[in-house]
């Protein structure tokens, strides 16, 4: 796993966004797996901004939500939030994305999980990791699915959320997400996390001896090209050298 450090979150989401458009630099017509939570707002609009400023080509690459809150009535799909920060503003094709059906998530799954092998796995995935370890919202548990399934949003996932809610109580509480099986395909994996909440989560990644489900976050250490992008404060509690920040 390479670890990459950044001043601040705001830094740790312009490094995200390099390390997504240096993906499409070196292969333009990459499949790419892509999150939302509040903190990767600022992900898209370092992305935006590189699309007005023509430094990248979006257009050929193929973009995939990871996954979908269960529709409410107060609930903010996640297609549609990344519609709106990112696919529109850069203007993607409509058949260059791809997304859960938020109307049918009962049967979406297993239709997703046949559109996934068709095309080989991705060349990216990008997601978070949790306060209490999950991943790509795969929380801790005895077990852990390997393909798409429905799980919680944890409480301090729903806490994070609730920025884009008027009260917790409309905030979801069940999400469909890919596998560990799906994340462990891809190619690349890149996880963020950034902030003084997410020290400890990191800590224990970083100096975990063992592959558990009751912290799936170790998962990735299975994986031979992942990349954490952290912050300064996620890296507070870890004993690691931290660079030297201008």
């Amino acid at each position: 796993m390479k670890l990459v450090i950044s001043k601040d979150a705001q830094h740790c989401a312009a490094m995200v966004a390099h390390l997504i458009e240096g993906q499409l630099k070196q292969k333009p017509e990459s499949w790419i797996g892509l999150p939302y939570s509040p903190s990767f707002k600022k992900v898209y609009e370092y992305l935006v901004e590189a699309h007005s400023d023509k430094d990248v080509d979006f257009s050929r690459a193929h973009y995939i939500g990871i996954s979908e809150v269960q529709k409410c009535e107060s609930c903010f799909s996640l297609k549609d939030q990344i519609t709106k920060r990112f696919l529109k503003p850069c203007e993607i094709d409509e058949d260059h994305i791809h997304f859960f059906d938020e109307n049918d998530l009962n049967n979406t799954g297993n239709v997703f999980n046949q559109f996934l092998d068709a095309i080989d796995g991705l060349d990216l995935i990008v997601t978070t990791i949790g306060t209490d370890g999950h991943i790509a919202n795969n929380n801790p548990s005895d077990a852990l699915y390997p393909r798409i399934h429905m799980d919680s949003i944890s409480d301090a996932t729903r806490q994070t959320l609730v920025v884009d809610y008027d009260d917790l109580s409309e905030v979801p509480t069940q999400i469909l997400t890919i596998g560990i099986q799906d994340l462990l395909n891809a190619r690349k994996v890149v996880v963020m996390a950034s902030g003084r909440n997410k020290s400890s989560v990191v800590k224990t990644l970083l100096s975990t001896k063992k592959i558990s489900t009751s912290f799936p976050a170790s998962m990735i250490l299975l994986h031979p090209n992942v990349i954490l992008a952290i912050d300064a404060e996620a890296a507070s509690e870890s004993d690691i050298k931290m660079p030297t920040f201008e």
